[in-house]
């Protein structure tokens, strides 16, 4: 396989008047994101080119005016098809949102949204997107902003979208996967040996790793790498300084937390961090 230097152009912006949502605008050609997955959802439509990837074992290709649902936790690619342009834009959404939404909708915050389809084709839907995109960036007035927002997830929800208890994730694992997902959560900050995982779960280091990649789709480090920058990026947008953030979630090398940060989020924590309100 021929292993092109990336050509990514991604930006990430924050807007004074909508919290707890992150816009994306990114075009690439030659660049591939390796198996990850976000706290946020993540609703982006595609500009130009095609949008190809796995989400949860899923293949998918979503075209120019298409749009793609996914929701935290779940484990995904991406990628342009056939190296050719790619360009899209889109939203990612912390939960918190939803649970103001809901309170302004007055429904029962105690539940978060599942989104049921992973691909989206419908025009309307995806100019519906486009329009709140559009508002939020050209429009300077919160009322505008606010109720194009309110509409489009009201009508997202109530569309492409079931409710379900509020969980780390809603992904029901076995046992088993469960049990080192617990062990990771909640020792991540520190350097433990595959041997003291296996003795945590009672599992064989062998069979832990067969497992967890069977079931989650990454290995168990992996897994613990995505889960200390998911934990960063929480610091970061509360304006920890990089080096304490660092340190905190269980890196002691700095380039290493940035290369990492930088290949799973896209920017550097720099920049992540600039852009929080």
């Amino acid at each position: 396989m021929i292993h092109h230097k990336t050509d990514m152009r991604l930006n990430l912006r924050k807007y004074e008047d909508i919290s707890n949502i992150t816009f994306v605008n990114n075009r690439y050609t030659h660049h591939q994101f390796t198996p990850h997955y976000h706290d946020e959802y993540l609703v982006l439509i595609v500009d130009e080119g095609v949008n190809g990837g796995v989400c949860q074992k899923t293949k998918y290709q979503v075209a120019s005016n298409e749009v793609l649902l996914m929701n935290p936790g779940e484990i995904h690619t991406g990628y342009s098809l056939d190296n050719k342009l790619l360009s899209y834009r889109g939203v990612y959404i912390e939960p918190a949102f939803f649970k103001h939404l809901s309170n302004l909708l007055q429904t029962n915050s105690n539940y978060l949204p599942d989104f049921t389809q992973l691909h989206i084709k419908n025009p309307f839907f995806a100019n519906d997107l486009r329009k709140m995109i559009f508002t939020i960036e050209k429009i300077p007035n919160p009322l505008a902003i606010q109720s194009v927002c309110i509409n489009f997830f009201e009508n997202l929800l109530k569309n492409y979208a079931t409710l379900a208890l509020k969980s780390d994730n809603f992904k029901h694992h076995k046992p088993g996967v469960k049990a080192i997902q617990d062990f990771i959560h909640a020792h991540y900050d520190e350097n433990f040996s595959l041997d003291a995982l296996s003795r945590a779960v009672n599992l064989s280091p062998f069979h832990l790793i067969r497992l967890f990649k069977k079931e989650i789709g990454i290995a168990p480090y992996e897994y613990l790498r995505n889960y200390r920058i998911e934990r960063a990026k929480q610091l970061l947008r509360n304006k920890h300084s990089i080096t304490e953030t660092a340190l905190s979630v269980g890196f002691y090398d700095q380039s290493h937390f940035h290369h990492c940060f930088r290949k799973l989020v896209g920017v550097t924590p720099k920049t992540f961090r600039s852009i929080q309100q």
